[in-house]
């Protein structure tokens, strides 16, 4: 491990990856989009982002736009002023408004500082002749011990219901806390439901492309959380609550890759996970009380609610909560850093390729509607937006399968049927707008991005092109059709910019960079930038900002090799997957696997590092 700058394409053969501090003076230490192999030096400001020229007004929603309180079953009123969170803050101190904002949300949620303290409640916390029966809120579970990969045992418990079964007419709604269930002990050892989504068949039953499908049963009663905790059991340990990806249509926290038993096990954290409502059935909008949109951000909303009031009696610290997740569930983050109902309830957050600021993150309200009266077209249902009554009531009464299977229409690469929106409640500005006047979460973050992001999303949308096997290469006629595919709604002119930008003008006609430049134009666009954009602004205030750009790839990586190192492949390393013998990873990705882990525990523990650090090791 050494600190100091990246060396360029020289360090093609070693593992790298680079945790920097930023400020508002060393906002500039971010690494450029993209490589510009053909240009002799990159943009002297390359992180530049002017404020947007006349941003669009804030939108005020008519849907279920409300908090529920867990602890009392009721019903939170939300702001109903017409001034935005940004200009609010314009006028109110930061941290008073930051304060304000959370009376007025959480007036009759007990919100002390001495919260943890209730886990000494004989009433509450783990029982004394077994203690993988905790008694939470709600009522007891019991857990289960597992040992990990390396004999290291950890105490978990899977699938606590955490809301009511989002079903009948809660279908498409926001989340209605769980009630009490009274005396009896639930049975929390087996992973819990997915919720309902698409299953990936493109690939057949390729690994590369499987191991991101449901590993449990699919029901829309998915609405649960699971806890892994360090033996002996600890008390106010930092607490990781993993939010996945899956463009906000698929994913499950249940995922082999994600097994936390070794990551809790070797850092003594306890780590949290969630079940939440992914495609229409989560995300689905038309603006009324029944279909008020984002009902699975309100999912999260609830779930990290319950862990702020729970995971005391389970060693952790209420205090002390990191958010973390990759892609969607990256989005989901610092969606949650934005969000004025939930920015109170976690202490950091760690982004992995994704940010508010990415172009899929979010779409308009409008577009959100068309595309849920084009869902209900195609489920035969009515669809007409002047009387949406019948067909809400239609769409109730589909299968769960045949909603999710009918949402794809002719969309472009990254572009996922249905995703977040500004809905008045959890959003009621655009992210760009809210970073622009600094009204955010101030607290540290940790994010970043990998070498070759756009190429997993390549693969799936020009498959003729792109087919999985060795040696594949893209003539100069190829390379051009593919930026118009791939930059469908981008004028000549742009298409004409964007070829100017990714060409290597010295070596125009090479099938192999031309195939790469593909790779970093949807990468840069859909990933790198947004994130890079995210940190920037994020550092303009002073708060610590560290950065990663990934460059590892694995030696039993499925994919071909000029796949690179694509979306997601960091993750079996946070995870400490290479600890475990049984998947052949190399002495030095075990350490790697080890160190990675150290870094992400330790931001999570303290928030900070001390110095830039840069890992190294060869390959």
């Amino acid at each position: 491990m050494s600190a100091g700058g990246d060396c360029g394409s020289g360090c093609s053969g070693g593992m790298r990856v680079v945790l920097a501090a930023l400020t508002a003076l060393a906002a500039r230490a971010l690494a450029g989009p993209h490589e510009h192999r053909a240009r002799h030096h990159a943009p002297e400001h390359p992180l530049h982002f002017p404020a947007p020229a006349n941003p669009p007004q804030p939108y005020r929603g008519h849907g279920e736009a409300v908090r529920y309180n867990p602890e009392l079953d009721t019903i939170l009123p939300r702001i109903e002023d017409h001034e935005t969170s940004s200009k609010r803050a314009k006028v109110e101190d930061a941290e008073t408004s930051s304060k304000r904002d959370d009376d007025r949300f959480y007036s009759n949620h007990e919100r002390t500082e001495g919260d943890e303290f209730m886990a000494d409640d004989p009433q509450l916390g783990p029982e004394d002749d077994d203690p993988l029966i905790v008694r939470t809120r709600k009522g007891r579970v019991r857990g289960i011990t597992l040992t990990a990969a390396t004999g290291k045992k950890v105490d978990a418990w899977f699938g606590i219901p955490y809301a009511q079964k989002p079903i009948g007419d809660l279908r498409f709604r926001h989340p209605r806390p769980v009630e009490s269930w009274g005396a009896e002990i639930l049975n929390t050892t087996t992973l819990p439901h997915t919720c309902v989504q698409i299953i990936d068949t493109v690939f057949g039953d390729f690994p590369g492309a499987m191991m991101w499908n449901p590993n449990t049963d699919m029901q829309e009663d998915c609405l649960y959380i699971n806890i892994v905790a360090p033996r002996p059991r600890p008390k106010n340990a930092a607490v990781m609550l993993w939010v996945f990806g899956g463009g906000f249509y698929s994913g499950t926290a249940t995922l082999d890759v994600y097994d936390p038993k070794i990551l809790v096990s070797e850092e003594k954290i306890v780590y949290v996970s969630m079940q939440y409502r992914v495609a229409s059935l989560g995300f689905l909008f038309f603006d009324t009380p029944d279909v008020p949109g984002n009902a699975g951000m309100f999912d999260q909303i609830m779930a990290l609610q319950w862990v702020k009031d729970n995971i005391a009696y389970f060693g952790g610290n209420p205090h002390n909560i990191t958010l973390f997740g990759e892609s969607a569930g990256a989005v989901s983050v610092s969606l949650h850093l934005l969000s004025p109902l939930s920015r109170n309830l976690f202490s950091q957050a760690i982004m992995q390729s994704g940010s508010a600021t990415v172009p899929w993150a979010i779409i308009s309200r409008e577009e959100s509607i068309l595309r849920g009266t084009r869902l209900a077209e195609a489920v035969h249902c009515p669809h007409s937006t002047k009387d949406m009554g019948p067909m809400i009531e239609c769409l109730r009464k589909k299968t769960a399968d045949e909603l999710v299977n009918n949402e794809w229409g002719t969309l472009g690469i990254c572009e996922f049927p249905f995703v977040p929106i500004i809905d008045g409640s959890f959003l009621d500005e655009m992210p760009i707008r809210s970073l622009v006047h600094q009204n955010f979460k101030k607290t540290n973050i940790l994010m970043g991005s990998n070498t070759e992001e756009g190429y997993y999303f390549i693969l799936y949308y020009l498959t003729e092109l792109f087919p999985k096997e060795e040696n594949v290469g893209i003539t100069r006629e190829q390379y051009l059709q593919a930026v118009r595919e791939l930059n469908p709604y981008v004028s000549d002119v742009g298409r004409q910019a964007i070829v100017f930008e990714y060409t290597d003008w010295l070596n125009p006609d090479d099938p192999v960079k031309n195939r790469n430049a593909l790779d970093k134009m949807v990468g840069d666009y859909h990933f790198t930038c947004g994130v890079n954009e995210f940190a920037h602004r994020y550092a303009e205030t002073g708060n610590n900002v560290y950065t990663y750009y990934y460059k590892h790839r694995s030696k039993n990586n499925p994919w071909p090799s000029w796949t690179g190192v694509m979306h997601a492949d960091e993750i079996n390393y946070v995870f400490g997957e290479p600890l475990n013998p049984g998947k052949n990873y190399s002495p030095e990705e075990v350490e790697f696997s080890k160190r990675l882990m150290r870094y992400w525990a330790n931001f999570a523990r303290s928030g900070y590092y001390k110095n830039i650090m840069t890992l190294d090791i060869d390959r």
